[in-house]
């Protein structure tokens, strides 16, 4: 039986491509890991707190209860199990230590919330097990930019002198606050605490203290500057869910950090699904295909090489981000995921696997293959093409949809194309407006023709281009029409499908291409959403 099991342990490491290396000596200090503490039960607490979870769904009448039936797609190897239960913490400080994560990043919802009572031990454990603690803002206590001064000194004045209270090298000793949504509040606002000249500032005083916001879009970086923060995080884990959580961008916004002396803290996460608690978001569902997600995303933070990598999360159940020891579990008419073919604890030895490369990779003795135009998959088929405009400037006319951003402004020049799926990850999104893309390839290059790739699945109203408008320009302001096309469904097509429109001209030196691609706009008489916005989807603007 022993020979049994080692074969077996042995067939899942060579099955997930992922070779095993020794843990790292000691807990990262710059490997910062999103914890939760807002878990609680009967026994301890009067009641299953955050087990208990709505459905987050209009109309939904649905609850889950809690004990066997909690609103998460994996159930925890030791069942349901309150924060504030001391063999609990310190069973997680010995798995923290297990993944070799040197900072956790605790949530904080405000100092009479569930999670503030049980917050002293954590902070107690942590420091029995040589971790730090941070925390991570939630929107509940940024009602104005008053409150959110009173919370930092708050946080300072509690636990400032604790041992386990987190003081970043990075940022000059430091403590470190990650603000989630820090869009809420506008940039004029958080100048007012994070710049010197600030009425409410914090700078130059005990409380002083590195702030980062979230960064979703491109222009975020803007905000992070005019707000005089010390840098930006994603969070997200989904590639391609929003510009800072795209891993083709990583590399882009380290460069920037650096030139503005700021922080850019990327996440990496083995996975996502919240299908029981948000069954609409079927698109942003990313599988843990046995570790090779989570390795992707850790290969190109590391490739990136910021300061600062963030784990999403250790314990976020309700998303299923977790590295938490998970097991099979199975109740009336619901079978839970798991890690299998992995064991519960592997995603945390495969964490300590990859502080371990980090090091190696700052030593100069390990280097990650180049992913940079390969989005982390999971199971879905991607592909790549080369051509002249990838990574080239783009400028859009109308906006994306903020639900399919598929990157952001590059994503239409990343050399990535999407599958049958508009769930990708690749698609971007126009809803009820044409595509005006207009591209600049740095000088002027000999041009005989583009493809345009689109979707087609109107079930979910993305419907084909009406017609495509190429133009070119050797100065970006006069313009000539060079062709225009009319797109032709393939007989017999079922949808959904994925489509490309070529169209070819006469060779001549171009450096701008303005690109214009009809929509649908509205729905038609005869389908189910007559009436409402249609979706024109583009995954790339291949120019050759």
């Amino acid at each position: 039986m022993l020979r049994l099991k080692l074969f077996l342990l042995l067939a899942v490491l060579f099955t997930a491509g992922f070779h095993q290396e020794p843990a790292a000596e000691q807990a990262s200090m710059r490997l910062h890991a999103f914890y939760y503490p807002w878990y609680g039960t009967p026994e301890l607490d009067g009641e299953y707190i955050h087990w208990r979870h709505d459905v987050m769904a209009p109309g939904s009448k649905v609850t889950y209860p809690g004990g066997n039936n909690i609103g998460a797609d994996y159930y925890p190897e030791g069942g349901c199990y309150s924060s504030g239960d001391p063999v609990v913490l310190h069973r997680q400080m010995q798995q923290l230590r297990q993944a070799s994560v040197g900072v956790i990043c605790v949530s904080w919802l405000g100092p009479d919330s569930f999670e503030a009572q049980v917050l002293p031990k954590i902070m107690d454990m942590a420091a029995e097990f040589g971790i730090f603690v941070n925390f991570h803002l939630e929107p509940a206590v940024q009602n104005s930019i008053h409150s959110i001064r009173e919370t930092i000194v708050h946080l300072f004045d509690e636990y400032g002198e604790h041992p386990a209270f987190y003081r970043a090298p990075e940022t000059g000793g430091r403590a470190l606050f990650y603000v989630y949504d820090s869009y809420l509040t506008s940039a004029r606002e958080w100048a007012r605490l994070l710049t010197t000249e600030g009425d409410l500032t914090i700078r130059g005083t005990a409380y002083d203290a590195a702030v980062v916001g979230l960064i979703l879009n491109e222009n975020d970086t803007g905000f992070i500057e005019a707000a005089g923060m010390d840098g930006g995080y994603a969070y997200f884990v989904v590639d391609g869910f929003s510009y800072a959580s795209t891993t083709a961008n990583w590399p882009a916004l380290v460069a920037w950090a650096r030139e503005k002396d700021l922080l850019f803290i990327p996440s990496v996460g083995p996975g996502y699904s919240d299908v029981r608690i948000r069954p609409w978001n079927q698109s942003n569902q990313r599988h843990r295909e046995a570790g090779r997600y989570y390795d992707c995303l850790f290969a190109k933070a590391i490739e990136a090489d910021p300061a600062i990598i963030a784990i999403t999360s250790f314990n976020e159940w309700h998303e299923g981000t977790q590295i938490e020891p998970a097991v099979p579990f199975v109740i009336d008419q619901f079978t839970y995921l798991d890690y299998q073919p992995l064991m519960p604890d592997a995603y945390l030895d495969r964490t300590a696997a990859w502080v371990n490369k980090w090091s190696h990779y700052r030593q100069g003795t390990w280097a990650p293959d180049s992913l940079h135009h390969h989005p982390c998959a999971d199971g879905i088929s991607r592909s790549t093409v080369l051509h002249l405009a990838v990574g080239k400037k783009l400028k859009l006319a109308n906006p994306f949809s903020e639900k399919y951003m598929a990157g952001g402004t590059t994503a239409l020049l990343d050399g990535i194309t999407g599958s049958n799926s508009y769930r990708d990850g690749c698609w971007q999104g126009y809803e009820g407006v044409d595509l005006i893309a207009e591209i600049d390839l740095g000088q002027a290059e000999p041009v005989s023709g583009l493809r345009v790739g689109f979707l087609i699945d109107p079930q979910v109203w993305i419907f084909p281009p009406r017609g495509l408008r190429i133009e070119g320009s050797a100065d970006g302001s006069t313009y000539l029409l060079l062709a225009t096309a009319i797109p032709k469904m393939p007989h017999n097509a079922v949808a959904p499908f994925r489509q490309e429109q070529e169209v070819v001209f006469e060779e001549q030196p171009l450096r701008f291409i303005r690109v214009t691609v009809e929509s649908e706009k509205i729905c038609p008489a005869n389908h189910p959403g007559s009436g409402q916005p249609a979706w024109l989807f583009v995954d790339e603007i291949q120019v050759f």
